[in-house]
């Protein structure tokens, strides 16, 4: 749910990277630019750990953000499920359906309130991830140029879900 309203580049990667092991495989996601020709493709051991590090760490705050969300719509009176069709109607793609029921005014007011506290909890998010990274030891711009090669090359991948699967 969480996934669908946070629009930041990084946090949105960080998600991405979040479910890395579990939907590399079978789902794809935005990924972060292609590396630059300046900047190296090669990730050390050292940085293959820092990933994973941050990355746990990523997992732990968006869990977190996600059960805050949660509970934010959930205070505001606004089923879960509720807020999520309110908000495919304020995002409307072609084949999506409207919502069952038109909005309430006062359902209005409670998703905009919602929205709101949920917006001040992604850019809270988003700085708590970043953090994350800077604290295992990564540039922001060096763990999302990591993600990006782990998008391509598959023994990277499998070296980061072994070093995370070590670490659970």
């Amino acid at each position: 749910m969480l996934k669908k309203i946070l629009s930041g580049s990084l946090v949105c990667a960080a998600l991405a990277i979040a479910s890395l092991p579990v939907q590399a495989q079978s789902q794809p996601e935005a990924a972060p630019s292609a590396p630059s020709a300046e900047q190296s493709s090669e990730v050390s051991p050292q940085e293959v750990q820092q990933f994973a590090a941050a990355l746990k760490q990523m997992r732990s705050i968006h869990e977190s953000a996600q059960t805050q969300a949660n509970q934010i719509i959930e205070a505001k009176g606004l089923p879960i499920p509720r807020f999520n069709e309110i908000l495919q109607s304020q995002r409307p793609q072609p084949d999506a359906p409207a919502p069952a029921t038109p909005v309430t005014d006062q359902e209005k007011q409670q998703f905009d309130q919602a929205l709101t506290e949920i917006t001040q909890l992604q850019q809270a998010t988003e700085q708590s991830m970043q953090e994350a990274i800077t604290t295992a030891g990564l540039a922001v711009p060096r763990f999302n140029q990591i993600f990006a090669i782990a998008r391509q090359d598959p023994a990277l991948k499998q070296q980061i879900e072994q070093v995370l699967q070590s670490e659970s």
